[in-house]
């Protein structure tokens, strides 16, 4: 396929003390999220990926029209 877009906005940049204290939050209370922009950049990267495939689609179709003329 081609190139595929993808975004990881909504978890936030992991560190090592994120990470270890981690191990004792049961509840998970210390997850952070950002919802700010992440539906943006989601629903951006959907339709980029939805662009993507239909470009690949008529490409492949003009090239198999060229093939059969």
């Amino acid at each position: 396929m081609g190139n595929i877009a993808k975004t990881t906005r909504l978890l936030t940049s992991p560190t090592f003390f994120k990470g270890a204290s981690r191990v004792v939050d049961l509840y998970g209370k210390l997850d952070e999220y950002n919802y700010q922009d992440a539906d943006y950049y989601a629903l951006k990267a959907d339709w980029a990926n939805v662009g993507n495939d239909i470009s690949i689609s008529m490409n492949k179709n003009g090239k198999e029209k060229k093939a059969k003329k």
